[in-house]
Order: structure tokens, then C-alpha cells, then sequence
């Protein structure tokens, strides 16, 4: 007998019971236990998939954009971690622009140094650079540790406020004139993307997690209807396929499988599917008051690839304020406003003639746009002027009263258009070129208007030009240099152009002949803009921060040193003399730096 069958043999006689009953018992009892055991291992298995797919706690908090060291910060983005935000930000010490960063579980924030004078910024897809974008097209990287910053372009024709870097270091550009392009090593520009026919640009570049495929709008522009429609597009570095994908109404990030974009004022997530490049259901609200622009698809937000987000907030703290000749507020016109802001050109409002109403430029928040409004001074009525759904902003009203002169991108960029106060007629089109067109005066006689214009292709410096208002109204420049001349305003005789210039480095007001020949006059030596003559023109009157300043201006153009007029607790956004007293748009320091909301572990509602 073999072995095997002896153990067998052996175990069969215990107990007196027969060795085929106890082999199927026991064979029972280890079935028994394995299904237990199964039972177990399922349920610890779903047990701890449940546990590992258990969302982390979501909680919101916000970021001040107002602190000791600065304020008025904006534009914030994050790091891939979410651990990070970098945000642009006004010095109090220095008073110019630049870049700061603060991790969300700290208090502080931090200035990178070296940043000075930043208009905006991109993060890499990686988060270890920041691409930077400066006054005159110009594109700057730097670490986000800080050091040394690097030029990588000058002059981009088009602008930079779309770009997008990926881990390698490829930058796109995006424009609302262009296709996309990319930056090479040595400066130079190739369009990597083909317009469609009736498509006047790509803009919003945001690469996927790839690193080479990448996501664009298609922008398309009904001139009749001053309508924009933007298509949402993917390809990828070294194609020409371009996948059109659906219609979006802002730019868009793609991050935890979604699409994230602002509609009407409220931030979305949509699912996406990346295999497919298609959206796989509905959009989702993640947060309301979402600043946004609807005219150029720029929109205040950015989510992390772990489901962070921040997002910034829409806020009317602005006020239309009388203030007397001594600085004292002597009454509030109208509820809390939000003017539009545009490039480097100020806020402006139009007082008319008789001064019992003013043209204001009024955002609204869900249609991210603009347009204007007759404010009543005395009985407080307000009558909506503009009706387009183009931007429309930057007001001047002629002499007598009757007509408009304002800036609108209902064709293109922002170009001068014309329309009566009474909406007899609609608004035409009266200066038309590249790039922006901004209305700045009427002279008193009514034969000329002064408009900004940077039509010479340097995307963010400004030229003083005028347009004839009878004969051939063929415009032609008054002042043209490689700084930025803007806000340009007649003396009353006609004789005299006082206006803003960056020539020195700093924001200066000056005074020159008009038309001309003679050297500029300096009025202001630290700093100042906003710049009007009194009425009976021997007094020319700016603002600076908080402060309205005061010069006595002579007509042989002999300017005295200028002092301090009156100081208010509130910053002067832009003023209209009115005989012995100002009307006045004021804001507070906190409410024109309105916080970062932070969402930590976002995730959509469950179903």
C-alpha cells in the first residue's frame, strides 16, 4: 500500500466513521470557510473602495487682494499641486504692478523681485515658470523661485494676453486677429493653426495633460449684430486637423475631466471626454459673480489639475459723487456702479453741457459687457443710451450736447463710433484701423475730436491723433513716440492739448500747442493723469491716487507749480469740473480689490 493510501487508510477509521463521509465533511467545512472568506475579502474590498473613493472634504475660503504690502490683485492662478497662487498686485511701496505669490496655507504673500510694471502672466503647465507679459507686447519668463527674468519677446504684434506653456517650454500666442502661433527659440513667430473662412481669429490657447494636444476658440464676428461666437477647437503641435467641438462663451481650462468656462457670470464644469474630444453631458454651476468679459472671452479664473479652484469676484464699489472746490462730498448720484476698464486708457465719464446729466459707461456682470447710460444729476433717472451687445465705453459728448462719440468692438477692436443722445438714429461708425481707437475730447468749437489710437501695431503704446469733423474728416496723428500718450483734452480756446505720457518712465501729465508745432510743458512731477482744464482755461486740474491736484496755467502755456487741491478718503477714478464744485467716480482701496475665492477638493454634486 503507497503511503498516500495509507494516511487515507489511517484517517478513515477515526471515530468509527467511514473515510468517503469525512472527506466530504471536511470538504463541506473548507467550501464553507472559502465563502467566508470570499464574503470578506468582497466586502473589505468594497469596503476600502469606498474608502479610497471617498471624496476629500470640500471647503472654500478667500485670499485678500488687499494687504499691508499691496493691493488691487487680480488674475490669480495656481499651481498643478493647488498648494499655490500667484497673483498680480499694485505695490504700496513702489505703486507699480507686480507679481506676487502666496501658498493657500499660509497668510502671507510674497513679491517676486524683478517683476515690476507686469501686465499678466501664464504659469507652464508644469508650475515652474512664469511667462510674463509687459507694456509694448513684451514677453518675459521667469522661475517660480524667483531669479533672474529672461526676454523671450518684444513688440508681438496682436498682443499677449492668450498664451499658454507647456512642460518643454512651447509657448502659443492667441489673438482675436490671428491664428494661433507659436514662439520659437530665436523670438520669431510661425502660425501653427489655419483660419476658417468667416473666422477672424483663434484665441485662448490651454494645453491638455499630454502636453501636445491643446485646446482653442475659433472667434467669428457678425459686424451687422456686433455678435461674437467662439468654437471650441483641439489639435495638437504639428497638425493642421483641427477638431471644432461645440460653442463656448469664454475661455476654457480643462482639468478632473471636464471643461471649466464662464456663462453668464457663473463658472461651469462640463464633462469631456479627451479620447473622443467631445463634451459627454451637461455643465454643472461651480460659483456665482465670476468676473468675465464677453467681448474678448477672458474670464477670472483657474482650476488646478486636483481640483482646485480660484475665481475672482464681481463687485460695484465705484460711486458718482459731487465733491465742492474744498474736498467735501456733498452728495451721492445713483446706486454703486462697475465701470469698464480698457488697456491703459482711464475711466472716463461725460458731463453734458449744463451739467444736470452725465453719459456713464455701466458693466453688467451676466452679459459681460458694457453700455451707456444717461444718468440723471438733479431728478435721479437713468436712460440706457446704447443698445448693442458689443462693449461699448469711453464717452465724449459734443459741445451742444446733442450727439456721442464712444468707443465699441462691435466690428472689430474697439473703434469710434457716433450716435445722438435722443437714439434718434443708430450709432455709425466714425474712425476705423487696427488695433484700438479710444474718443478722448471734442474741442469747444466742435471741429475736431483727439483720440488715443495704437493703429502703428505696438499693441499696447498710444498715439495722440485727431479727427476733422467737417470736410474730408480724414484723421491724421498730433503726437506720435514710442511711449504711451493717452487722454488728451482741448483747452477751452482750442489752443491747448493737456495729456498723460509714460516718456519718463512714470505716468506724467504735460500741455502742448495744439495744432501744433511746440514742445510738450510738464505739469505734474510725481505722477498723475485724468487730466481737465477748468472752465475759463487758466487752471488745469488731475488726479493722482487719492489726491486732486491743481496748476495755474498761463495762455502763452507757462504752467506753475502744481499743488494739492483737496485729499479724499477715496481714490479718484476720473472727474468732470463743473463750475465750483467735481463730479467725481470714487472707490475705496478695499472695495476695488475684491478677494480670490478658493474652492479646495471641488467636485461635482453627486447624482
Amino acid at each position: 500500500m503507497s503511503g498516500e493510501g495509507s494516511r487515507r487508510s489511517l484517517a478513515g477509521s477515526q471515530a468509527g466513521v467511514a473515510a468517503p463521509l469525512i472527506a466530504r465533511k471536511k470538504s463541506r467545512e473548507r467550501l464553507g470557510w472559502a465563502a467566508a472568506i470570499a464574503v470578506a475579502l468582497v466586502a473589505g474590498a468594497f469596503a476600502s473602495h469606498r474608502l479610497w473613493q471617498q471624496p476629500k472634504p470640500q471647503y472654500r475660503f478667500a485670499i485678500p487682494m488687499i494687504d499691508a504690502d499691496y493691493k488691487f490683485g487680480g488674475g490669480a492662478q495656481l499651481s498643478p499641486d493647488g498648494e499655490t497662487a500667484y497673483f498680480l498686485a499694485t505695490s504700496n511701496s513702489t505703486s507699480k504692478r507686480q507679481l506676487f505669490r502666496r501658498r493657500l496655507d499660509d497668510l502671507n504673500a510674497t513679491a517676486i523681485e524683478g517683476t515690476e510694471d507686469v501686465t499678466g502672466l501664464r504659469l507652464s503647465q508644469d508650475g515652474a515658470t512664469l511667462l510674463l507679459t509687459y507694456p509694448g507686447a513684451v514677453l518675459k519668463r521667469i522661475s517660480v523661485n524667483g531669479g533672474p527674468v529672461e526676454s523671450v519677446a518684444d513688440g508681438v504684434v496682436g498682443g499677449t494676453a492668450a498664451t499658454a506653456v507647456n512642460a518643454d517650454g512651447t509657448i502659443l500666442i492667441g489673438s482675436i486677429q490671428f491664428p494661433i502661433r507659436r514662439l520659437l527659440p530665436n523670438g520669431s513667430i510661425e502660425e501653427v493653426t489655419q483660419l476658417d473662412k468667416g473666422e477672424a481669429g483663434h484665441d485662448w490657447p490651454w494645453f491638455l495633460p499630454d502636453g501636445k494636444q491643446y485646446l482653442f476658440l475659433a472667434e467669428t464676428r457678425d459686424p451687422a449684430r456686433g455678435t461674437i461666437r467662439r468654437t471650441l477647437c483641439a489639435t495638437e503641435i504639428g497638425s493642421k486637423k483641427i477638431t471644432r467641438i461645440g460653442e463656448v462663451p469664454s475661455r476654457v481650462e480643462y482639468a478632473l475631466g471636464r471643461i471649466f468656462f464662464v456663462r453668464e457670470g457663473t463658472l461651469m464644469a462640463r464633462p469631456f471626454s479627451l479620447s473622443r474630444m467631445q463634451f459627454t453631458g451637461e455643465g454643472v454651476p461651480v460659483v456665482p459673480n465670476v468676473p468675465f468679459d464677453s467681448r474678448t472671452g477672458s474670464a477670472a479664473f483657474d482650476v488646478s489639475s486636483d481640483g482646485t479652484v480660484a475665481c475672482g469676484q464681481t463687485a460695484a464699489g465705484s460711486h458718482l459723487t459731487w465733491v465742492n472746490s474744498s474736498g467735501k462730498k456733498i452728495g451721492t448720484v445713483g446706486n454703486p456702479l462697475s465701470m469698464p476698464v480698457f488697456g491703459g486708457s482711464p475711466q472716463v465719464i461725460a458731463l453734458v453741457p449744463g451739467a444736470d446729466r452725465a453719459i456713464i459707461p455701466i458693466t453688467d456682470f451676466r452679459a459681460g459687457t458694457s453700455s451707456l447710460w444717461i444718468q440723471g444729476l438733479g431728478r435721479e433717472t437713468s436712460t440706457r443710451v446704447t443698445f448693442s451687445p458689443a462693449q461699448e465705453m469711453l464717452p465724449v459728448v459734443t459741445p451742444d450736447g446733442s450727439r456721442v462719440f464712444f468707443s465699441s468692438d462691435a466690428q472689430s477692436a474697439p473703434d469710434i463710433f457716433e450716435a445722438p443722445l435722443d437714439g434718434s438714429l443708430p450709432p455709425k461708425l466714425v474712425v476705423s484701423a487696427p488695433n484700438a481707437q479710444v474718443p478722448n475730447d471734442v474741442s469747444a468749437d466742435g471741429r475736431f475730436l483727439l483720440f488715443t489710437s495704437n493703429q502703428n501695431q505696438t499693441a499696447t503704446k498710444q498715439d495722440l491723433w485727431i479727427l476733422p469733423l467737417t470736410g474730408d474728416r480724414k484723421p491724421y496723428p498730433f503726437l506720435v513716440t514710442p511711449a504711451i500718450e493717452n487722454h488728451g483734452i482741448f483747452s477751452p480756446d482750442g489752443k491747448w492739448v493737456v495729456y498723460t505720457s509714460d516718456a519718463t518712465g512714470a505716468f506724467q501729465v504735460y500741455v502742448r500747442p495744439f495744432p501744433g508745432p511746440g514742445a510738450a510743458r510738464p505739469v505734474s512731477t510725481k505722477g498723475g493723469g485724468s487730466a481737465q482744464f477748468s472752465s475759463d482755461g487758466r487752471k488745469i486740474y488731475f488726479s493722482n491716487a487719492n489726491k486732486l491736484m491743481v496748476a495755474d496755467f498761463a495762455r502763452d502755456g507757462i504752467v506753475s507749480e502744481p499743488a494739492l487741491a483737496f485729499e479724499l478718503d477715496e481714490r479718484i477714478l476720473t472727474f468732470q469740473p463743473a463750475g465750483d464744485r467735481f463730479l467725481m467716480v470714487l472707490r475705496s482701496d478695499a472695495d476695488g480689490s475684491p478677494p480670490v475665492r478658493i474652492i479646495a477638493n471641488w467636485q461635482p454634486p453627486a447624482k
